[in-house]
């Protein structure tokens, strides 16, 4: 589905296919999450992304990997782990306040 992208006071600045973007997004996020465990093998995913989506989709496409990767990878770990009794879900919640602390 093709969107038109708007300046604040509503003037046409683009125009933004999300199927294309929500497609990218999945690739690139199962191609992160598969190699998350090799820090070379990222930089070379997301260097090979920018230079396939540019510059322009390459925000797009970030934002709909990272959600992909939440929803449908970490989520259901999460819900695993938590069935199993390890308070991941709380362990996170206190990790995000504290670099919220820390970074601020």
């Amino acid at each position: 589905m093709t969107h038109m992208l708007v300046s604040d006071d509503g003037k046409p600045i683009g125009v933004v296919n999300m199927d294309e973007i929500q497609k990218a997004g999945t690739l690139l996020g199962y191609d992160l999450a598969a190699a998350a465990d090799n820090p070379a093998e990222l930089e070379r995913i997301i260097g090979r992304a920018l230079t396939t989506v540019g510059s322009a989709s390459f925000g797009y496409v970030c934002a709909a990997a990272l959600r992909f990767v939440v929803e449908d990878l970490l989520e259901p770990l999460i819900e695993v782990g938590e069935a199993h009794g390890h308070p991941i879900r709380a362990r996170m919640a206190d990790a995000a306040l504290k670099a919220r602390e820390d970074l601020s």
